[in-house]
């Protein structure tokens, strides 16, 4: 089943992997390779790299992606090294925002938006490696999942382990520990996620499923004012 998906990302962060044969890469270059791949089987709804909204204002351009995810029905981040900017409050860039009104539901036009599932892909850094976000330990039998938050928004960290009933499992680094399952945002790292089609289908097929039980979690729409 194909979805409209929405993405978020930061254009310029530069410090990713480059994954065409030139000397300086973007995250916009790995959305370039998303609406290639989110064509076969679903509907790309961010904005295209030949669209020019550089002569519009914060609020026009505001109003267009709202447009866009208003129609969508799961949201990927992409996750990168310097996804934040430094010494601007997570109210004052556009991740945030991008996010929270993908999980809240508005009105418009006598239509009524639904809760977006959410996707975090993890981008390789400029050394290839995703340690600096997401590292899944083995010290167990279940598995647990470590990850530095401190790269990431306020509001998309309360989207990690918040399932209204979690089953915490003791290991040997700490005594409350959870699985990827107990996270409204499912995370995976671009080379899996990418691998194929049909991997690809079936992380946007299990976001939109989450957004389906999200009864099961406690969603955070909060945005960091301070």
């Amino acid at each position: 089943m194909g979805h409209k998906v929405f993405v978020s990302y930061k254009y310029w962060d530069f410090r990713v992997q480059d994954i065409y044969p030139k000397s300086y890469c973007t995250a916009r270059d790995y959305v370039d390779v998303l609406e290639r791949r989110l064509g076969a089987n679903n509907v790309y709804k961010g904005e295209t790299r030949d669209e020019d909204l550089s002569h519009l204002n914060d609020e026009t351009i505001w109003a267009k992606l709202k447009d866009r995810i208003f129609d969508s029905s799961v949201t990927i981040v992409l996750v990168s090294k310097c996804m934040k900017e430094a010494g601007k409050y997570d109210k004052s860039q556009w991740i945030p925002w991008e996010v929270r009104y993908s999980l809240c539901e508005y009105s418009k036009n006598e239509t009524t938006s639904h809760t977006n599932g959410l996707l975090y892909v993890v981008l390789p850094d400029d050394n290839g490696h995703y340690d600096y976000f997401n590292e899944h330990k083995t010290c167990c039998t279940k598995g647990c999942d470590s990850m530095n938050t401190d790269i990431i928004f306020s509001i998309m960290e309360g989207n990690l382990f918040n399932k209204k009933e979690n089953h915490l499992h003791s290991c040997v680094y700490s005594d409350k520990l959870y699985s990827k399952e107990d996270s409204y945002a499912i995370v995976v790292n671009w080379d899996v996620f990418t691998s194929s089609d049909l991997i690809m289908q079936f992380y946007i097929e299990s976001a939109f499923q989450r957004a389906q039980n999200k009864v099961d979690y406690t969603l955070c729409t909060k945005i960091n004012r301070t």
